[in-house]
């Protein structure tokens, strides 16, 4: 049971109020994103997408994106034209590496895993429409 003292400071705390934005990790390598606070699953797509659903796994609420620092350097930064104080719209992110998978999927890479393409297009469909961005210098430093 609470003391009278813990019970008014816990009151006097205000819930902090979920904020949707993109999170980079550069320790990790990997950027999440999340649409909506509360119970989610989450739905490995491969070795770089992780789809997160809601509860009842109806709809797609969020993602983490995996290894996307030199993913960034090599293949978007050069193909966009940044500067350190631009923000790279995540949608652009999902493009390029469809590209990059299907390059490899279809092309004479005969060991090529088989890609979930329309798991990729929904993470890119939920990253345009929320007009999802990270911060360059997040992508650089990392």
């Amino acid at each position: 049971m609470l003391d009278f003292a813990t019970e008014d400071a816990l009151s006097q705390l205000e819930p902090e109020v979920f904020k949707k934005e993109a999170v980079f990790f550069p320790s990790m390598d990997y950027m999440d994103y999340l649409r909506c606070d509360g119970v989610q699953v989450a739905q490995r797509i491969d070795r770089f997408l992780t789809l997160i659903w809601d509860r009842d796994q109806s709809e797609l609420v969020g993602f983490r994106l995996k290894g996307i620092h030199n993913f960034f350097l090599k293949k978007l930064q050069p193909s966009l034209d940044l500067s350190d104080e631009d923000f790279v719209p995540v949608r652009d992110l999902f493009l390029l590496a469809l590209q990059e998978l299907g390059d490899k999927t279809f092309g004479d890479n005969k060991g090529a895993d088989v890609i979930d393409i329309a798991a990729y297009k929904n993470a890119q469909r939920l990253a345009a429409e929320d007009d999802v961005h990270v911060e360059i210098e997040l992508l650089k430093a990392a």
